[in-house]
């Protein structure tokens, strides 16, 4: 538990944006070029929730007119190369954003009210996934991301923000495995990675407090702070480019 500390003491949020970032680029290169290596596919979604519990956590900020455009135009070249609607977490964050805000102002009110539409969101999961990427475990995964933004104004009585973080553990990994059907010992690496990182996510706080006092000018904390501040633009372009290079690809095969 104290190395734990220690590394929440020492990890800025920069730095976890930055390497979701670099690991979604990787996971993204083996999707569109080595869809067979399923191992490729783990640190990706270890990292997603960076990107889902921060959905919630940072509600309260304007979405970028930037990401709106571009999830709109990856939805729209998923459906030019795949010939299907598909809307991906880009689409899924602005979703989410535009929702979290009223559903957990309105859910926390009544515990049985929190637990039943938490039961119908884990319900509705594998329908909703197969038209948006993580379907509505995005929501609840946002939701403890959310719960941790308020926790001060929360109702333990009501929902544990730490249970609930638990919670939201138990259903992303669930819900992974249900689309991936991954192997015992690659749940297992899945399980542990992702834990760490909802660990971290827990204590967003602590790791935002850390990027305020970095105070270093070195090139590379130049580097990841740009990327990590830009994570999602970058998320973007990445995206984009990926699509391209597959639809040259297979238009020329």
């Amino acid at each position: 538990m104290n190395a734990l500390n220690k590394l929440t003491a020492s990890i800025t949020a920069y730095q976890l944006f930055a390497l979701t970032v670099l690991i979604m680029i990787m996971g993204h290169a083996s999707y569109y070029f080595f869809p067979d290596i399923s191992w490729l596919r783990i640190p990706d979604r270890m990292l997603a929730p960076v990107f889902l519990v921060c959905v919630g956590f940072n509600s309260g900020y304007k979405l970028s007119n930037f990401l709106i455009v571009g999830a709109i135009l990856v939805i729209g070249m998923t459906h030019l190369i795949m010939g299907t609607f598909y809307v991906n977490i880009l689409g899924t964050i602005v979703l989410v954003r535009y929702l979290i805000e009223p559903m957990a102002n309105l859910m926390i009110k009544n515990k049985e009210f929190f637990w039943i539409i938490n039961a119908l969101l884990v319900v509705l999961y594998p329908i909703t996934n197969t038209y948006i990427e993580y379907g509505t475990v995005a929501i609840i995964m946002a939701m403890a991301g959310w719960l941790i933004r308020n926790s001060e104004a929360i109702d333990n009585k009501v929902i544990s923000p730490q249970n609930y973080f638990f919670f939201a553990f138990i259903i992303y990994v669930l819900g992974v495995q249900l689309v991936f059907m991954f192997s015992e010992i690659q749940v297992i690496v899945l399980s542990l990675g992702t834990a760490f990182i909802m660990y971290l996510l827990y204590h967003m706080r602590d790791l935002l407090l850390n990027s305020i006092r970095d105070k270093s000018k070195n090139l590379f904390k130049r580097i990841y702070k740009f990327i990590g501040k830009k994570s999602l633009e970058v998320y973007v372009i990445h995206i984009i480019l990926f699509q391209i290079i597959y639809f040259l690809r297979i238009a020329h095969s």
